[in-house]
């Protein structure tokens, strides 16, 4: 069984920065610590950099679970760089994916890689898609993690 390693820890804590009170990320989502969502994030809260942590553990745990159980043999990089990518568009958008599919298939290394730079895109306030230079950049990274370059 595979688990998140300590780089791939640190990369995504680089990507997701670090914030003990709460914001709104640029999909809209309430969020805290380390790139944390869901219903028991509130406005104003405050949180120690030891909750943070709590709280990635947490949310990397699923996923650890969820890729284990796909039945599929990654390199550690890869592992790695597909939980950062679903930590942040989640299992569910990920289980719809194209991405997931060519996983599944036994695509090709490079076929995968290539599906990062598809999720780039926020709504914007009118509804359209928008190019999000923070999520293209992260998704250049994961691509790089995956592929071991």
């Amino acid at each position: 069984m595979m688990r998140l390693s300590d780089a791939g820890r640190a990369a995504i804590v680089e990507r997701e920065g670090l914030r003990l009170t709460t914001y709104t990320c640029p999909a809209g989502k309430l969020t805290i610590g380390i790139g944390h969502t869901g219903p028991d994030v509130k406005k104003g809260m405050r949180i120690t950099e030891a909750r943070a942590y709590e709280l990635l553990a947490q949310d990397i745990a699923p996923v650890e679970n969820f890729l284990n159980g796909l039945g599929v043999t990654f390199t550690q990089g890869q592992f790695d760089a597909l939980l950062s990518f679903i930590l942040n568009i989640g299992i569910t958008n990920f289980k719809r994916s194209t991405m997931l599919m060519h996983i599944r298939s036994g695509a090709p290394a490079e076929r995968i890689a290539g599906e990062f730079l598809r999720w780039v895109y926020i709504t914007g306030p009118d509804g359209r898609k928008i190019q999000h230079s923070g999520l293209t950049a992260r998704r250049r990274a994961e691509r790089r993690q995956f592929l071991g370059v």
